[in-house]
C-alpha cells in the first residue's frame, strides 16, 4: 500500500471528523510533509479533503469516493469483502466475478465497478443504467453449503441487505420487488443472482450475487432514478458498500429462518 493509500485509509476511518497531520504522520512513520503531499495528490484525484488550523484534515461527508481502503475500514464482516477489488473504469464487476468464481475464487470475494456497462448481452433480466451512470455495481462470490431448496434465499438475503442499507443511507423507505430495488417509491437499482449447483451433490457449488445501484447519471435514457436524486442528498459509496456487506453476512449467518423471513417481509410490505 502506497503512502497516499495509507493516508486515505486514515481519513476514511475518521470520515467526517478532523485528524491532525502529525497524528497521521506518527501513526504511519512518515513526515508531516509526506502527509501534506499525499493529501494534495488525493485532492487532485477528486477527494474533498478540508484542512482546518489546529484540527487537521477531514474527508468531507459530501465525498462519495469509492475505494478499497474506505470500504475495508468500515467492514465488520469476517468473510464478505475481505478479498476486494474495485474497478475504476467501466470494467464489468459481474463478468469478472463470474469468471473468477468458475475457477475457484474464495467465498466472500467482492468485485465492484464504479461505472456500469451494458449487461443485456449477458442476461436478458439484467438492465443497463446507461453508459454515463456512476454508482455501486457489486458482485459477491458465495461458497456456502446450501441444499438446492434453500438457494433462493441467496437472492432474498442480498435484496434485503441492500434495501436496508439504502434506507439507512437515504433515510427513505426502501423495498424491493422482483429484481428491482425501490427507494422512496422510485427504482434505483437491481439485484442479480447466478446459482451453480454441484454435479456430485445436491448442494450449492457457488453463486454470484449482484447489487447494482445508480448513484448519479447524466443520461436522459436512464432506467433508474439516481440515488442522489431520489434522496436529494449525498451518498458515501464506500460506507454504503460496506453496510450492504455487513448486513448480508449477518443474514447469511442467521440460523433462525423465521426471524430472517420476518426481516425480509418487513422490507417488502
Amino acid at each position: 500500500m502506497s503512502i497516499k493509500e495509507k493516508v486515505l485509509e486514515h481519513l476514511e476511518e475518521s470520515y467526517g471528523k478532523s485528524v491532525s497531520g502529525s497524528a497521521i504522520a506518527e501513526s504511519l512513520g512518515i513526515t508531516r510533509s509526506a502527509v501534506w503531499k499525499a493529501v494534495n495528490v488525493l485532492r487532485s484525484e477528486g477527494y474533498n479533503i478540508t484542512a482546518v488550523t489546529n484540527k487537521g484534515y477531514c474527508l468531507s461527508e459530501s465525498c462519495d469516493a469509492l475505494t478499497e481502503a474506505g470500504v475495508a475500514a468500515l467492514l465488520e464482516t469476517k468473510e464478505l469483502g475481505r478479498k476486494l477489488d474495485i474497478f475504476k473504469g467501466v470494467d464489468s464487476a459481474a463478468d469478472f466475478a463470474r469468471s473468477i468464481a468458475a475457477i475457484g475464487a474464495a467465498h466472500g470475494t467482492v468485485i465492484i465497478s464504479e461505472y456500469n456497462v451494458n449487461t443485456n448481452r449477458r442476461r436478458s433480466t439484467r438492465k443497463s443504467t446507461g453508459p454515463e451512470s456512476s454508482g455501486i455495481y457489486m458482485s459477491i462470490v458465495i461458497r456456502k453449503k446450501l441444499p438446492e431448496a434453500r438457494t433462493p434465499m441467496l437472492k432474498l438475503w442480498t435484496a434485503a441487505a441492500a434495501a436496508k442499507a439504502v434506507s439507512e443511507a437515504t433515510k427513505l423507505p426502501c423495498t424491493f420487488s422482483g429484481d428491482t430495488i425501490i427507494c422512496g417509491g422510485k427504482p434505483v437499482g437491481y439485484i442479480g443472482c447466478d446459482i451453480i449447483m454441484s454435479k456430485q451433490t445436491e448442494f450449492l457449488n457457488y453463486a454470484v450475487t449482484d447489487v447494482c445501484l445508480c448513484i448519479s447519471s447524466t443520461s436522459e435514457n436512464n432506467k433508474f432514478t439516481p440515488l442522489r436524486t431520489a434522496a436529494n442528498t449525498g451518498i458515501h459509496r464506500s460506507a454504503l458498500s460496506a453496510d450492504i456487506l455487513n448486513r448480508l453476512e449477518k443474514l447469511m449467518s442467521s440460523r433462525n429462518d423465521e426471524e430472517v423471513m420476518a426481516y425480509i417481509k418487513g422490507i417488502t410490505v
